[in-house]
C-alpha cells in the first residue's frame, strides 16, 4: 500500500541525535521533511532540503538548514496536485501565483505522502484564516489517520486516480 512508508508518522523510536538533526529553526520536528527535486528556472533539476511545519513549505540547499532558500505560505497557494505528465508518478505541482513549483520525490509514495499532507495543512490554514481562531487545533488534524469520518476523504483508495 501507499501508506507504509509514510513519512508524516508520529515519531516513535526516533534517537535524541536525529531529534537534534530534524529539529527545525522554531525548535520542533516539522510534520514532513525530505530531498526533493525542484524544477529550477533553468530547466534543470536541483535536490533541495524540503520540510513543512504545519503552516508553510520551507526549502534549504541541504539538510543542515544553513542555508535557507525560500518559504511558501501554504494559504496562500493554489492547487497541490500530482503530475498527470510524470508516468513514474514522483512528481507534484505547487501552483504558485503565476509559476508552478514541480517538485518530484523518490517515488511515488514519498509523492503521495507530500500531496496528501500538504493538501491537510493548506486546508486547515484557510479554515483558520476563514474563521479566525484564536488557538488553532492543527495538531489532532495533522496527525496520523484516525478512524474519525473527517478523515476517511485523506485516505487514498489504490483504485482512485489522484490526479
Amino acid at each position: 500500500s501507499h501508506m507504509n512508508k509514510s513519512i508524516f508518522q508520529v515519531s516513535d523510536g526516533v534517537t535524541s541525535e536525529e531529534d537534534k538533526i530534524f529539529e527545525n529553526a522554531k525548535g520542533f520536528r516539522p510534520i514532513i521533511y525530505s530531498y526533493l527535486r525542484k524544477l529550477g528556472r533553468n530547466g534543470k533539476w536541483q535536490r533541495r532540503f524540503f520540510e513543512c511545519d504545519g503552516a508553510s513549505l520551507t526549502y534549504y540547499k541541504t539538510e543542515k538548514r544553513k542555508k535557507h532558500l525560500a518559504t511558501l505560505d501554504l494559504a496562500k497557494v493554489g492547487s497541490i496536485a500530482i503530475s498527470a505528465e510524470d508516468e513514474s508518478g514522483c512528481t507534484f505541482h505547487i501552483q504558485v501565483a503565476d509559476r508552478p513549483y514541480s517538485l518530484k520525490a523518490e517515488s511515488e509514495s514519498v509523492c503521495v505522502d507530500w500531496v496528501i499532507t500538504l493538501n491537510r495543512i493548506k486546508e486547515a490554514r484557510m479554515q483558520i484564516g476563514r474563521v479566525k481562531l484564536v488557538t488553532p487545533k492543527l495538531p489532532a488534524l495533522l496527525l496520523a489517520p484516525s478512524t474519525d469520518e473527517k478523515e476517511e476523504n485523506y485516505k487514498l483508495n489504490e483504485e482512485n486516480d489522484v490526479c
